[in-house]
C-alpha cells in the first residue's frame, strides 16, 4: 500500500526536506524526505493501522498514527517550533488535528510546551480555550495513566525546565489555549 501526505509548518507553509517516517505493527519503518511542496509518499505491506513521525530541524517531532480499511491512504503532518515560556508569563499556543496526538492509546490531540521555573516551588499551569466549549486538560511532565484528569503541581527548582502538555480530545474541536504558568 501507498501512504502519503503532506507535511506544513505552523503558518501553514510546506515544509520542504522534512523526514517523515511511517511504520506498522511487524513492518520496518519507511523513511522519505517531502519535496518542494512539503508532500512525500511511502509504500507498505498493506495493513490496517500504521504510525509516523514527521520531523525537521529547528521543529518539535510530530507523531501520529492512522486507521484505514480502504484507500487513499494520506496521514499529514504538522510541524511546530519548541514554545518556551517562564514561570509568571504567558503564552497563546494553538492546538490542530494534523499535530500530534499523544496519550496511552493517543487519544489526545497535543502541544507541548517547555516551562522555565524562575523559582523554586510547586509549578502549576492553568490553561483557558479559546472556545469554552471545549474540554481542557494538561498535564506536567508526562502523558501516562492516569494522567489526564486534572493538572498535578510539580515540584521544581530555579532553572528546570519541565514539559507541560496541552490535551483536547481526539473526537472534538481544536483550539486556542493560553497558558498561565507560575510557582506556589
Amino acid at each position: 500500500m501507498t501512504v502519503t501526505g503532506t507535511v506544513l509548518d505552523e503558518a501553514g507553509l510546506p515544509a520542504a526536506g522534512a523526514a517523515v517516517s511511517i511504520a506498522a505493527n511487524g513492518v520496518a519503518p519507511v523513511s522519505a524526505a517531502t519535496d518542494a511542496y512539503g508532500r512525500y509518499s511511502v509504500t507498505l505491506p498493506a495493513v490496517s493501522y500504521f504510525w509516523g513521525n514527521a520531523d525537521k530541524a529547528g521543529y518539535e517531532t510530530t507523531s501520529r498514527d492512522s486507521y484505514f480499511s480502504e484507500s487513499p491512504r494520506v496521514l499529514n503532518f504538522r510541524l511546530f517550533r519548541p514554545v518556551r515560556v517562564d514561570t509568571g508569563n504567558s503564552i497563546h499556543v494553538f492546538v490542530t488535528t494534523d499535530g500530534s496526538i499523544c496519550g496511552f492509546d493517543d487519544e489526545w490531540f497535543c502541544r507541548t510546551i517547555r516551562v522555565s521555573a524562575a523559582q523554586s516551588g510547586a509549578l502549576v499551569v492553568d490553561g483557558t480555550a479559546d472556545d469554552s466549549s471545549v474540554p481542557l486538560t494538561l498535564t506536567i511532565g508526562a502523558v501516562d495513566p492516569p494522567c489526564c484528569t486534572a493538572s498535578v503541581p510539580k515540584t521544581v527548582r530555579v532553572g528546570d525546565e519541565v514539559l507541560v502538555y496541552v490535551l483536547l480530545p481526539w473526537n472534538g474541536r481544536v483550539t486556542g489555549v493560553t497558558l498561565r504558568p507560575s510557582i506556589r
